[in-house]
């Protein structure tokens, strides 16, 4: 299962924008609560 969502995530682009819009959330709601 690990192996099929990597090969996902590889071959949909769609999937690492969402990863990078997820990290940039994290990044901020880390940030506003310092």
């Amino acid at each position: 299962m690990q192996k099929y969502i990597a090969n996902q995530e590889y071959q949909n682009p769609y999937f690492q924008r969402l990863k990078k819009i997820l990290f940039a959330v994290k990044e901020y709601c880390g940030s506003e609560k310092v």
